[in-house]
């Protein structure tokens, strides 16, 4: 049986689930348009381990948080659009009046629900990964995010399968002093041996043991005389160790992490795309009418610029479907 709105819920036209670029580019937009909008975020963003965004005209090397801080105050100024920091707990259909969203403080009521709640990634099971992810200073998922600070440093990709050992050809533009671990969880094709091997991309196919790290001093320099960061003790990476103990020097490491939804999106039995992406429409919208999704949980393409794109580009469609009805 639906559940039915009730006249004494909090309602809005539009509820945005996501705090982070996708999620505050819409309700910029939305609140330019006068659609009374809530923000809706809560827990740890996708990038916290993130030092700086790059890549984003005119916030290049913003701090992630200073980046939020600041949209939320530009927000601010629109008088529609509220912020709701809060767990959502169920997303329920309310029959032709929208959605009605649960959280541990009450419930509200939105015509339209835009998801921006990004993805969950999957880190490798390697002993010593995890503190590293966290430091933020030498373990990375995107090197046109992150590769122009670490750049002609010695690399390390950790491949888990042959396109990930192919994709280490992007690379190279960043640091000719590259290795791909497959950590001997599969065999590389002959003729991919040879095409990395073209590009003196070096391969190194034994197990792996852990990563060893060491804590650098204040005052360190992760862009080569540019960009000196100060920090009381950032924990990079200095070497990776094989199985048979044999340790190779390498400072900077690549991942390329599986992925999957928030269980928020998982609960909502939306339509997903053969690699596991929330498939939307070129309006944005999800295969569930009234529910719409944009940002890093609808395409592999995610980096902060092209997440806010997606947002604003939501946002309006959005206006249009409602000024429409």
């Amino acid at each position: 049986m639906q559940n039915e709105f009730k006249e004494s819920d909090t309602s809005y036209e539009v509820a945005v689930i996501g705090g982070g670029p996708a999620g505050l580019s819409a309700a910029l937009v939305l609140g330019r348009t006068r659609r009374r909008t809530v923000v809706l975020n809560y827990g740890a963003p996708r990038n916290a381990p993130a030092r700086n965004v790059h890549g984003f005209l005119t916030r290049d090397g913003t701090p992630p948080a200073e980046m939020r801080a600041i949209a939320r105050e530009q927000i601010s100024s629109y008088d529609s659009v509220s912020f709701h920091d809060a767990r959502i707990t169920a997303i329920e259909s309310a029959g032709e009046s929208g959605f009605l969203i649960r959280t541990p403080d009450g419930t509200l009521h939105a015509r339209i629900v835009l998801l921006a709640t990004g993805v969950i990634d999957r880190l490798p099971d390697l002993p010593g990964l995890a503190p590293l992810w966290e430091s933020g200073a030498s373990i990375f998922l995107c090197p046109f995010c992150h590769g122009w600070e670490v750049r002609d440093r010695p690399w390390a990709l950790l491949a888990e399968n042959p396109a990930d050992v192919e994709w280490s050809l992007l690379l190279k533009s960043w640091s000719d002093d590259l290795i791909v671990f497959t950590n001997g969880a599969f065999e590389v094709p002959d003729d991919l041996q040879a095409k990395i091997g073209r590009a003196k991309i070096l391969l190194e196919e034994r197990p792996l043991r852990k990563l060893i790290a060491s804590d650098t001093s204040s005052d360190t320099d992760i862009d080569a005389g540019q960009d000196s960061r100060k920090d009381n003790a950032d924990t990079t990476l200095q070497a990776i160790e094989l199985a048979d103990g044999e340790q190779i020097l390498r400072e900077v490491l690549f991942v390329r992490t599986s992925q999957r939804q928030t269980d928020l999106v998982q609960s909502l039995e939306l339509s997903l795309t053969d690699i596991g992406f929330v498939a939307v429409d070129a309006a944005m919208q999800t295969n569930l009418p009234g529910v719409y999704a944009a940002g890093d949980l609808t395409t592999p393409m995610q980096q902060a610029l092209s997440a806010a794109s997606d947002g604003a580009r939501a946002a309006a469609m959005i206006h249009h479907r409602l000024s429409l009805e």
